[in-house]
Formats: structure tokens, C-alpha cells, sequence
């Protein structure tokens, strides 16, 4: 249009060429003066059609800004975009690029660089090549977790327009639990839990889940107990009581490679268990006791899920790379 009339053809010329009425054309060539321009008293911005090459700069910049940062959402591309002097470029356009592109908005696997120095890389391998070697009927897997109240209860419900919704709590949000969580698929419960404990997990604490394991049966002899390597299973003052402990139940103790949450289906099991307690708790009882009726629904079917998941799935992975 702008080329057409700079090339000496008269307005009604280009009218009758692109399909506008006059009043169509003042709009077009004003907006391609002013990309804010609305010649309207009501209304939004109009759109400003791109030429084909601008496009393409647009994607490009796009593309550059993704591979930058993978973090950025729609705002801050459009504010990126903005920023270098390309105009304000609408939300919507950026998602229907992404779209085409067939890029989604993931949630970040975030990792820990020294998962991958080569001493914690050769104990990986070691670990994910002994373990399917092992009768997982033998392997007991044992985590921990800290429960904060506030964390857990539900943000969101229904609500009438312009009408807040409020939720009262009788119960403290204060304070911490921390649970204790050992899996097993041999267990009449695939779920054991030893005394839920608040505002405090220490390495004595630790060591007192172990004694009450044994003492209901949990860890019998010619157990492999796993756990990970938090200061708290590791701890130098407990390292000889706690030896003592499982050589006497025979009860071998395994020590997961660092930063590998991945391996220990307990991790599983929390997560699980954490959305159940957001979707469901009333805040009208403990959270402890909210939490275990939700241990108590995790089925043995669904840890073996999770077993084939931390036993088979390493192994596999490293297999189909190498």
C-alpha cells in the first residue's frame, strides 16, 4: 500500500487495487505511521499487519530470546520485543508462533551441577547397574519429609464474582512435621510410617525410625535398606550405633549417589501424597493425621510402579545412550 502510493498512484488507484474504501486507506497509511494510532473514540489498538520480512526478524528474535533464556514467559518476550524498538507486539501472536513451533510451557527438572563431577557419576552407574541385580523384593526404601501447614492448604475454590472466600482454620499453621516413610513391596502395607515428629530431625531421630522398623517387622534379616546421603543417615555420631543396629538385624545398608532423588521411590510417594493433602485436607484436623490417611491409600500396585520407575528406568536410560 505504502509502496503504491509512493509510486505515484492516486488514493482511489489503490482503493480500487487492495480492496479498501477511502476511509480504510487514512486508517492504514496513519497505523503505518504510528503503530499506536486509533482513529476510533471506542475500542482496542488495532492490529498492525506485518510485512513478511518483519516477520520473520520478529521469529527470530523470538528464537534468540527462547534459546537465551528457556525461563522467559509470554510478558517478558513481548517486553524483549518491545525493548528493541520492534513495537508492542501482541500476547496472543507470540503464543500462536509458539504454537506452531510446537513449543509448550514445561516445568523446569531442575539439577544439581555436581550430580555430574566424575566421583558421583562412577557411583550412579555402580549403583543403577547393582541394583536390578537384587530381588526388589529385598529392598526397602526409606525417605523423609518435612511438612510445612501453610504449604499444604488449598489456594483456590469457587466463589461467586466479586465475592472473596474465606476458610477458617482451627488448627495451628505453625510449626513443621517432619515424616518418616519406608516402602516395601513385600509388607502386608507397602507404606510404613514410623511417629511423625514436629519442629525437629536429627540424626537421633533417624536412628530411632530404624529401631521402631525392626521392631514391627519393616526390615527383617536379608533386607537391603536404602537411603539417601542427608547428613542426617550419615551422621558420624550415630554411623557406629547404626552399624551395630543392622548388622545384628542383618539388614544391609545401601547409600543412594548424591543429588539423585530420581532413585528412591519414597520421593514418589510424597509427591503423591502432598497433592492429595492440598486437594483434600479441611484444616480442621492435624495435618499429620490427614497425612496418613493418604499413606494409607497408596496401594501396593502403584510402588511397584514406582520401583520399575527407580530400579529399571535408570538402567535402560544409560543403556539406550551408551
Amino acid at each position: 500500500m505504502g509502496e503504491m502510493l509512493r509510486a505515484g498512484m492516486s488514493p482511489a488507484e489503490v482503493c480500487r487495487a487492495i480492496g479498501l474504501s477511502r476511509r480504510s486507506l487514512r486508517y492504514w497509511v496513519r497505523k503505518g505511521l504510528d503503530h499506536e494510532y486509533h482513529g476510533g473514540t471506542v475500542g482496542g489498538r488495532r492490529n498492525w499487519k506485518f510485512s513478511a520480512p518483519f516477520h520473520a526478524f520478529l521469529e527470530a528474535v523470538i528464537r534468540q530470546t527462547i534459546a537465551d533464556n528457556p525461563k522467559a514467559d509470554v510478558r517478558f518476550i513481548a517486553e524483549k520485543l518491545q525493548g528493541c524498538g520492534l513495537g508492542r507486539v501482541a500476547s496472543s501472536w507470540i503464543r500462536r508462533v509458539l504454537k506452531r513451533w510446537s513449543f509448550t510451557n514445561k516445568q523446569i527438572v531442575h539439577k544439581q551441577a555436581n550430580k555430574f563431577v566424575r566421583k558421583n557419576m562412577i557411583r550412579y552407574f555402580s549403583h543403577v547397574h547393582t541394583m536390578p541385580t537384587i530381588d526388589p523384593r529385598r529392598i526397602k526404601y526409606f525417605g523423609e519429609c518435612h511438612w510445612d501447614a501453610r504449604g499444604c492448604r488449598t489456594s483456590r475454590g469457587w466463589s461467586l464474582i466479586g465475592e472473596p472466600i474465606e476458610a477458617v482454620a482451627e488448627s495451628s499453621f505453625r510449626g513443621t512435621t517432619s515424616v518418616s516413610l519406608l516402602v516395601s513391596l513385600t509388607s502386608e502395607r507397602p507404606c510404613w510410617i514410623p511417629p511423625p515428629r514436629t519442629n525437629t530431625n536429627c540424626a537421633w531421630d533417624f536412628l530411632d525410625s530404624v529401631l521402631w522398623l525392626i521392631e514391627q517387622g519393616a526390615l527383617v534379616p536379608g533386607d537391603v535398606f536404602v537411603v539417601d546421603g542427608a547428613t542426617v543417615h550419615t551422621a558420624e555420631g550415630i554411623r557406629d550405633a547404626l552399624t551395630t543396629i543392622l548388622r545384628i538385624a542383618q539388614v544391609t545398608l545401601v547409600v543412594l549417589p548424591p543429588y539423585s532423588p530420581e532413585l528412591n521411590p519414597c520421593e514418589m510417594v510424597f509427591g503423591k501424597v502432598k497433592r492429595a493433602v492440598r486437594r483434600n485436607w479441611d484444616c480442621e484436623r492435624p495435618l499429620w493425621e490427614a497425612a496418613l490417611d493418604e499413606f494409607a491409600a497408596i496401594t501396593s500396585a502403584r510402588v511397584s510402579k514406582y520401583y520399575t520407575r527407580c530400579i529399571m528406568a535408570p538402567l535402560q536410560e544409560i543403556s539406550s545412550i551408551y
